[in-house]
């Protein structure tokens, strides 16, 4: 890609070699290291409306973290679990940057993103590179956004959870109305 980082809802041509599934994350595939990705264009919110799923729930809800709302699987219902991504749309985000952790490792703010889906109230963490790192830099507080799809993403086990993140932030007022 000529030594541009590949960015969200970017169309890119890299060649598979096998499908790698691992436990629920059954999306993993190993990429071919030999040869470039090339970008071919970019996806317009019409794009990502017909891209969009509409899961019931989002996996299994009704376990929460200190900050969290809904965001957790215990690692014990994971035989559960069939995959690992959602793309989904959602009317309003509000964001919520709080301090860390005392023991956390990381000692910057964590960034959590709280929405209504299907019904229910999630709040989980915001691991969008650039949504992150632009909350971050706003300081601790409460930010809205409005109509926007987010990737869900449900992590490997960590303390006897897995966790559900959001991966990618893509609002409305940011994305070409087109496809292509």
């Amino acid at each position: 890609m000529s030594g541009a980082e590949p960015r969200v809802l970017d169309v890119i041509s890299m060649r598979l070699l096998r499908h790698r599934p691992d436990g629920f994350q059954c999306e993993n595939w190993l990429l071919d290291p030999t040869l470039r990705w090339e970008r071919k264009g970019r996806i317009g919110w019409g794009d990502l409306c017909r891209l969009e799923q509409h899961p019931r729930r989002l996996w299994i809800n009704g376990s929460s973290s200190s900050e969290g709302m809904n965001n957790q699987v215990p690692a014990s219902r994971q035989d559960a679990v069939s995959d690992s991504l959602k793309l989904i749309r959602v009317d309003a985000v509000k964001i919520r940057v709080v301090p860390p952790f005392s023991q956390a490792s990381d000692q910057r703010p964590v960034v959590y993103a709280h929405f209504y889906y299907a019904g229910m109230k999630y709040a989980l963490r915001v691991t969008d590179p650039m949504y992150e790192e632009r909350y971050r830099r706003m300081g601790l507080g409460c930010y809205g956004l409005g109509e926007s799809f987010l990737t869900i993403s449900l992590a490997k086990e960590f303390r006897e959870y897995l966790y559900k993140l959001v991966a990618a932030i893509i609002e409305r007022t940011e994305v070409a109305s087109g496809g292509g």
